[in-house]
């Protein structure tokens, strides 16, 4: 069961890929969590969306900074409080 789901008002493919992939990783641990399936399998999603997470934000950091967008701010402050 999903509890997140995509919205195609989202703009930027390299980040909404990124965003979907993030958004199905949400979901699988959400089954797992609710299948009972043990902690080694949660700990393992969990692993894998921090090391993906990190580097979702410094793709997002690089294409703000080169399109000057004002979400710069709050992105770098995120990414440094990792």
């Amino acid at each position: 069961m999903a509890i997140l789901q995509w919205s195609d008002t989202f703009s930027v493919k390299e980040i909404d890929d990124q965003h979907k992939l993030l958004i199905e990783m949400i979901n699988t641990l959400h089954n797992v969590l609710h299948a009972n399936k043990g902690n080694e399998s949660q700990k393992e999603i969990i692993n894998k969306m921090a090391i993906y997470a990190t580097t979702h934000f410094e793709t997002e950091e690089k294409i703000c900074c080169n399109s000057n967008l004002w979400i710069i701010t709050p992105i770098r402050k995120n990414t440094i409080n990792l």
